[in-house]
């Protein structure tokens, strides 16, 4: 009798708790979070890792970026015109060489050029700013803001002269640490082309190698998971980048067009803007009114045109021809997106947040589908008119 009750209450227990589903579904995930709190105390052990991601993580970031935008070309000339893809892949390194010098020659210089006019022309602007706010306000709320400007300023320089003679001293003290860090950079610069090289020669063998570590069983749908995330990836890349070429170039040819000052310093930094999605090009615009402002009234009309303009032409033909349909995302949706990765990573979080959460969405697609092939909750059931099974 007692072992009737026992297997009874056994029964119910193993029916209602480990039989169950959810439950079982929890348990699966304090376990995990368990295991990552644990990872995490003991994470001095994994210091040699850490480093190790750390040293590769910027040639492999970039040469990955470069891979995305150059593999398509591989492919297409590949496929079309059955030229061995090691020989296109040197004539393109010898183009992007090319290029890298004519960028150093005219291209930079000029960057710099205006770099230096505009850092000298900060005292006129500021003298011009006080005149303003002294013509349009009280007289002594502006006086006091320009001496806590003036305040603040030389206590800047003091600050930044006294940090500036302690790097000297760390400098000399570490000059091995110094050449340490330049060598490191330098090996960096030269990996990458190693690396966009091996990339672009095998690059579909790694999907190859990656499925052989895969059980059998699941190999098929794991390739076809990488085959998914890697679309997304390279659509997202070779997008972005494409876009924020094509404005860098509208608002350099707007800005020279308008007589803007600075046109060239500031249309490179929108395309550079333009990399944050939603954001970018409102950004980029904050500064290009600045120095407007300090030209003339009209000057702001002309480049509120160009940036109008600008939109238009992005939204209405270049982003539609570059970006696909599978990328876009509905505008909370990417407000939200580049919020969070914002607030936890930042300038990082706001870049790759968009590409993230776009592999991330697919992941989880791909184990909600499985849990529900698996169990069958989500199974339609029919029901007959009197609304029963």
């Amino acid at each position: 009798m007692d072992k009737q009750k026992s297997k009874k209450k056994l029964s119910w227990f193993y029916r209602r708790f480990l039989n169950n589903k959810f439950t079982v579904l929890i348990i699966n995930i304090i376990l995990i979070l368990l295991a990552i709190f644990l990872l995490i105390q003991v994470r001095g052990i994994f210091e040699p890792i850490h480093q190790f991601v750390l040293a590769i993580f910027v040639p492999v970031l970039v040469a990955g970026l470069l891979f995305y935008l150059l593999n398509p070309i591989v492919d297409f000339f590949e496929r079309k015109f059955g030229i061995n893809r090691i020989i296109i892949i040197a004539l393109l390194f010898v183009i992007i060489f090319l290029l890298l010098i004519l960028l150093i020659l005219f291209v930079i210089p000029s960057i710099v050029n205006q770099i230096i006019a505009l850092g000298t022309s900060l005292p006129h602007y500021y003298q011009v700013l006080i005149k303003w706010f002294a013509k349009n306000f009280d007289p002594h709320t502006v006086k006091g803001i320009s001496d806590s400007v003036y305040k603040y300023t030389i206590n800047y320089f003091k600050t930044s002269s006294s940090e500036i003679a302690s790097f000297a001293q760390d400098v000399l003290k570490n000059i091995t640490g110094i050449v340490g860090k330049v060598a490191s950079t330098m090996v960096n610069i030269v990996t990458i082309p190693f690396l966009l090289f091996f990339m672009l020669k095998d690059g579909r063998k790694l999907k190859i190698s990656i499925g052989s570590l895969m059980p059998v069983k699941y190999r098929k749908s794991g390739i076809r998971l990488l085959e998914d995330i890697n679309r997304q990836v390279s659509m997202y890349v070779r997008g972005q980048l494409t876009v924020a070429f094509f404005v860098a170039v509208i608002f350099i040819i707007g800005y020279q067009i308008v007589g803007l000052k600075y046109g060239l310093l500031l249309g490179i930094l929108a395309g550079v803007f333009n990399v944050i999605p939603f954001f970018g090009s409102w950004l980029s615009e904050i500064p290009t009114i600045i120095v407007a402002l300090f030209m003339s009234p009209m000057m702001v009309v002309k480049v509120l045109l160009v940036f109008v303009v600008e939109w238009l032409l992005e939204s209405q033909l270049i982003s539609p021809l570059i970006m696909s349909a599978n990328m876009k995302m509905h505008p909370v949706t990417t407000l939200i997106v580049l919020l969070t990765a914002g607030n936890l990573f930042g300038i990082f979080g706001v870049i790759f947040g968009i590409p993230i959460y776009a592999v991330a969405k697919i992941i989880v697609g791909r184990v909600f589908n499985w849990y529900k092939a698996r169990t069958g909750a989500y199974q339609e059931i029919a029901l007959d008119e009197d609304g029963k099974e």
